[in-house]
Formats: C-alpha cells, sequence, structure tokens
C-alpha cells in the first residue's frame, strides 16, 4: 500500500518548517522576550528615577540646612554687638551709652562706658557717696539681674525664619550669673531641625565690685 503522501514530499515539509523556526529566530526575539525586557527596563528606569529624587531631596534639604545655620550665625554676631555695648553708665541698663548724658564714655574700650564715674582731677573714679547710678549699678551686680535688661533686647528681637530663639540667664548654684544663654531652635516637626547654643557674658559685668 502506497503512503497518502510520497515520503519526500513529508521530509520537505519538515525541512521547511524547521528551515521556517530557524529564519523566525534569526529574524528578532520572541514576544515573550520583548515582554520581560519591557519590564526589566520599565524597573531600571523606575529605581533611577528613585535615586534621583533621593539625591534632589538630599540637595534641597542640604541647601535649607546651610541657609538656616547663615541666618543663625548673623543673627548671634548681632547679639555678640548688642552684648557688646550694653552699659550701665546711667545706673540704668543701655545699648549706647551716648544715649545717656550722664555717662562719661562713648567707647566700650573705657570702663567709663560700662559703669557710673564721676570726672576728678582730669581722673575717672567711681563717686563713693550719694550716687544712685553707682548704688543701681552694684546692686545689680550683686543679685544677678545687670544682664536682664539685655536679656529683655535680645528675646525682642525679630527671630531668623524658621527659628524660635530664648535668652535666658544662667544659674550657678542655685544663683543668677551674669552669663547669658541664647538658644536657637527649629520646630521638632521639621524635616531640617536645628539647634543651637551660645553663651554670651557682657563686658559690663567685668568691672562689679
Amino acid at each position: 500500500m502506497r503512503p497518502p503522501f510520497p515520503l519526500s514530499s513529508r521530509w520537505q515539509s519538515h525541512e521547511k518548517r524547521c528551515a521556517s523556526h530557524a529564519q523566525h529566530a534569526e529574524s528578532g526575539f520572541s514576544l515573550v522576550e520583548v515582554l520581560m525586557g519591557v519590564v526589566i527596563l520599565a524597573g531600571a528606569l523606575g529605581m533611577a528615577a528613585a535615586m534621583n529624587g533621593v539625591a534632589t531631596r538630599g540637595l534641597n534639604s542640604s541647601t535649607i540646612l546651610n541657609d538656616r545655620n547663615a541666618a543663625v550665625d548673623a543673627d548671634i554676631a548681632m547679639v555678640r554687638s548688642m552684648a557688646e555695648r550694653y552699659t550701665w553708665c546711667s545706673g540704668a541698663p543701655s545699648l549706647e551709652a551716648s544715649d545717656t548724658p550722664t555717662c562719661l564714655g562713648n567707647s566700650p574700650s573705657d570702663e567709663s562706658y560700662f559703669s557710673p564715674a564721676v570726672s576728678q582731677d582730669d581722673a575717672l573714679i567711681y563717686e563713693e557717696v550719694g550716687n544712685p547710678s553707682k548704688a543701681n549699678y552694684e546692686q545689680a551686680c550683686r543679685d544677678g539681674t545687670l544682664s536682664d535688661g539685655l536679656i529683655q533686647r535680645i528675646n525682642d528681637r525679630p527671630t531668623p525664619a524658621g527659628f524660635s530663639r530664648t535668652a535666658a540667664g544662667i544659674n550657678s548654684g542655685g544663683e543668677r550669673t551674669h552669663r547669658i544663654q541664647v538658644l536657637y531652635q527649629t520646630a521638632r516637626t521639621d524635616d531640617n531641625p536645628v539647634v543651637r547654643s551660645v553663651v554670651i557674658t557682657p563686658p559690663v559685668a567685668s568691672f562689679c565690685p
């Protein structure tokens, strides 16, 4: 019995199918391979975008911190300048001796700029009696209130943007000193928290008896 198709025809058909598969394989990727490539590429792009976002946020955060620290540095410089000009030469706290006609010195380099004094024989001396300005100054030295006027003036200043600032006297052994702590702090919920502290001793305290 003869086969329905010649053997040569069946062999030729098989060879054509093999050739077709080989040609298809050589001509490109299968659909599954293409989809896998798309998924891998999408994942890589997503990771790159996430890393870029992290880097950008880090750069922005660093810029914010630098700006805030610069603002605090400028404020600290102003506070130190206020402390250097703070005087009791009239018997009451003031930031400028030149604002008080009773003060003999107009330069922070002179003792008469800071504490009450009178001129006698071309010399600056403390008046021993009958000088309420001197009595007020010495009392403030004794009870630790000498720096209170400066503390109030610091706290009355506008604060750097994004900060709270608190100036307060420092206690030692349960007693007030003439030193002042100035604390700068951002909100606790801030993404870029900054806490700075500086201690200041006004020169006027150097002339306490």
